[in-house]
């Protein structure tokens, strides 16, 4: 379900480092980010009982925003530095990218975490401390419904 994602996304990396060949990085990261933030909203519609297509169109529209916002940003943190300091600029943007990543992830789930557990409540069973921890009991399988 997700490949058009990533199909999308090697595509248009190559078409963004045209468009900021052509027109430098500004017009690009503008474009890009907002086809992101269009993708961002329209998924707001997005339900439990949404069909596929309803899911698929605004995740390639977003695949096509970040894979030419890769480009551009690249180019803007990168092409900008002096040539010495290349490989400096381009190792603290993946450190960037990386930190970033780890981070909204973190803060993500925690968010998740506390709604699902106000929501629900404790949820408790003999056992439960062994399936948090990944520990599947004795009996069940994963053909076990």
């Amino acid at each position: 379900m997700l490949l058009p994602l990533s199909a999308v996304s090697i595509v248009s990396s190559p078409i963004g480092a045209a468009l900021v060949s052509r027109f430098g990085n500004r017009i690009p990261l503008a474009e890009d980010l907002g086809l992101v933030g269009l993708s961002l909203f329209a998924q707001t519609r997005v339900g439990v009982d949404s069909p596929y297509v309803g899911m698929a169109i605004p995740f390639v529209v977003l695949a096509l925003g970040v894979g030419m916002v890769m480009t551009a940003r690249a180019e803007a943190i990168v092409g900008n530095a002096p040539v010495e300091l290349a490989g400096v600029e381009g190792g603290l943007q993946a450190t960037a990218l990386q930190l970033g990543g780890v981070l909204g992830t973190a803060v993500l789930a925690a968010v998740v975490s506390l709604g699902v557990s106000n929501t629900l409540g404790v949820v408790s069973f003999d056992g439960s401390d062994n399936v948090a921890q990944g520990i599947v009991p004795e009996g069940l399988d994963a053909a076990t419904s």
